[in-house]
């Protein structure tokens, strides 16, 4: 029987390593696409050169020739005027107020601010033809009946006066379209126009109307980027049946879809943006870009360093990045023209150094599989969700209740049936992919179990009595090479796995993703403290009866201090191990700078899980071999289960290339051997007939 069930585990794990023939399918075109495109931001670029005292033109003309390929251009709105110093906001009510307060003294008396409304906006400029465009645009608004009234402009004196029939906070923020100066201004400069629209809903669906009508009026582009509707103030309403519109009016632009996010969006998009997409039938390009938060006090290297990681690890193929020009540098001195196109040029050399070609981006090419492949790729995950239901009964003695027991093991294949018969494609790798993750960590540990301690279970092994002693000292070679042989295939079998099931283009687009990152570590960890317990609950069972009169007895047991300390600590540990599996920004400045260390010498930084706890637990196994089932085997086990559960975590990262996870899961096991080699020294020279020893 346990022959057999072992030979069952590694046919699983070969099953699982085939996977990596689909997974790698994408391999060559993420090695191919290698171009990366640098968008500067127009209104940012237009606020410097405003600061600077310099010609918004000859700005854009520097940052292309730093690097920059195209540039981001939004409508033009009253408060980005404003901020780029093209324009004077005044709100009417203040201005009136201020007006009938200094009525004795103006020139006028007290009728001369009559003609100022409240209630009304002004906007003082010296560009007629923005003048006139502004009023244009507003008296669209009016006939639609968005705003009450009709705006006005007043010339004189060299200056012109729009006055519009709105209060101040909305006025100032309402898309008014794309100023045609602002399209010139950015393609005189050599640099391609990327239009930002905005994804539904906008606010009424009057306004979405205008807006596509003013989106229809742009040239074509290369792609557009998408952003959420800047325009609060109106009733919120969704427009999910208005998607298809926005994606049509992208298509007549034949234009691709920009999929923007920041480090901490995790590349995640909504609903909306997916359908949009779909309807332009695009294909998306990843846009990486800094958190605004982060943007005043994120030095230049620490940003450089964010876009690279993102152009690396998350195949993102355009940076949207801001120029960036401080008030003053240190020293007091005043910013300088070329102050604001440094940073492209220290961007585009890092790409370059990195192997990366700056131009004009290109979306990946995500193929759709053929149906059956979910299939046939859930097989092998199916047949380690019933070997670790099997191992895990065997363990706690439970194979005398058949029907229960025989239930457990079959019920992952029809579990996995009905994922796909219910949700399709998507949910049936997506409920694979958690199973593989939950479940081969396990056969991980059970295989190098079963090498190290031998398939008749003695003493040293879970299931062996509390009180005997099993073999002592290191390993024999051929079960340190067996053992270290089926840690690694099934862990990387398990990524292989994951990858395979999940690279189709929903998730590969990332509108859909990996779910249940946290319960892939918190299962096999809880279902391993029951592996590791069995001896003892299988001891409880016998002594205290029926499982009720156990249960009963359950408050009355006798902890002695290790083992509630031991607990203690397993738990914090535990604890600690899952919520770091989210993303932790503010990290510790040790941890943040031997990460940064790891990935200047290593190339691709492995993951801490590997490095720490997964391959020193497999050393510590191997060249210990602790004597009984103590602390030191379960800590060591959790690690090696940890560790194989980091391998799979990282490839069922798809939005990563599957090179740069393997080259990551192979540098873990570089730098995570020889840690656990001095580990393993250390313990055994602890160890040596001392009451730790024994206590291990």
């Amino acid at each position: 029987m346990n022959r057999r069930f072992h030979n069952l585990v590694w046919i699983t794990v070969v099953l699982a390593l085939l996977a990596a023939v689909p997974a790698s399918a994408r391999w060559a075109e993420e090695a191919a696409n290698t171009t990366v495109e640098i968008v500067i931001d127009h209104h940012e670029a237009a606020r410097s050169a405003a600061r600077l005292g310099e010609d918004p033109t000859r700005l854009l003309a520097r940052a292309q020739e730093a690097g920059a390929v195209s540039a981001a251009v939004r409508e033009v709105t009253l408060l980005r005027l404003r901020d780029q110093e093209r324009l004077i906001l005044i709100d009417g009510s203040q201005a009136s107020a201020v007006l009938e307060a200094l009525a004795p003294i103006l020139p006028g008396g007290p009728g001369g601010g009559a003609a100022v409304r409240p209630g009304w906006t002004y906007a003082v400029l010296e560009d007629g033809d923005l003048a006139r465009w502004l009023l244009e645009a507003w008296t669209t608004y009016s006939r639609a009946g968005i705003i009450a009234g009709e705006p006005a402009l007043h010339a004189g004196q060299g200056r012109y006066v729009l006055a519009v029939p709105e209060q101040t906070p909305r006025a100032r923020v309402l898309p008014l379209g794309f100023y045609p100066g602002d399209l010139q201004q950015v393609q005189a400069a050599g640099l391609d126009v990327i239009p930002v629209v905005y994804e539904p809903p906008l606010r009424t669906a009057r306004m979405l109307d205008l807006a596509l009508e003013r989106w229809r009026r742009l040239p074509p582009a290369r792609w557009v980027l998408i952003e959420q509707d800047p325009a609060p103030g109106f009733p919120g309403v969704d427009y999910p049946e208005r998607y298809a519109d926005v994606g049509a009016v992208i298509r007549s632009l034949e234009a691709e879809v920009g999929l923007l996010e920041d480090w901490d969006m995790l590349g995640y998009q909504s609903r909306g943006l997916r359908e949009v997409t779909a309807a332009a039938g695009a294909r998306g390009i990843r846009v990486f870009t800094v958190q605004p938060d982060l943007l005043p006090r994120l030095p230049a290297a620490e940003q450089i360093a964010q876009h690279l990681a993102a152009v690396r690890e998350r195949k993102v193929r355009a940076v949207h990045v801001y120029p960036l020009l401080p008030a003053q540098d240190q020293n007091g001195a005043a910013p300088r023209p070329e102050d604001a196109t440094a940073f492209i040029a220290g961007l585009k050399s890092a790409l370059e150094d990195a192997g990366f070609r700056v131009g004009p981006a290109q979306p990946f090419a995500h193929r759709a599989p053929a149906p059956w492949t979910g299939w046939v790729l859930a097989v092998p995950a199916a047949l380690a969700g019933s070997l670790a239901a099997a191992a895990t009964l065997r363990y706690l003695g439970l194979w005398r209740y058949r029907l229960p027991s025989l239930a457990a093991v079959i019920l992952p294949w029809p579990a996995l049936a009905a994922a796909g018969v219910l949700g399709g494609q998507v949910l049936l790798r997506q409920a694979a992919a958690l199973l593989a993750a939950m479940t081969l960590p396990l056969l991980t540990v059970e295989l190098a179990w079963h090498a190290l301690y031998g398939g008749e279970r003695p003493a040293a092994t879970p299931a062996g009595p509390a009180g005997e002693a099993g073999p002592v000292g290191r390993a024999s070679p051929a079960a340190a090479a067996a053992a270290a042989a089926g840690s690694v295939a099934a862990s990387l079998g398990g990524g292989f796995l994951a990858a395979a099931l999940l690279s189709t283009p929903e998730f590969l687009q990332v509108w859909e993703y990996f779910r249940g990152v946290k319960v892939s570590f918190a299962v096999p960890i809880a279902v391993l403290a029951l592996w590791c317990a069995a001896p003892a609950l299988r001891g409880a069972w016998v002594e205290a009866g029926p499982p009720a009169a156990w249960l009963r007895a359950l408050p009355r047991a006798r902890l002695s201090l290790p083992q509630v300390l031991g607990v203690a600590v397993l738990l914090a540990a535990a604890a600690l191990i899952v919520w770091r599996t989210a993303s932790i920004r503010d990290a510790l400045a040790l941890e943040l700078a031997v990460r940064d260390l790891l990935q200047d010498l290593m190339g691709v930084r492995p993951r801490f899980k590997e490095v720490l706890l997964g391959w020193p637990g497999l050393a510590v196994l191997i060249l210990v071999r602790p004597r009984r089932p103590g602390w030191l085997f379960l800590f060591a086990s959790a690690g090696l289960l940890v560790g194989a559960g980091s391998v799979i975590n990282s490839f069922a990262h798809v939005f990563t290339p599957v090179a740069v996870s393997l080259w990551r899961s192979v540098n873990g096991l570089l730098l995570g051997i020889p840690l656990g080699l001095a580990a393993a020294a250390l313990l055994r020279r602890l160890a040596g007939g001392s009451a730790a020893g024994r206590m291990w």
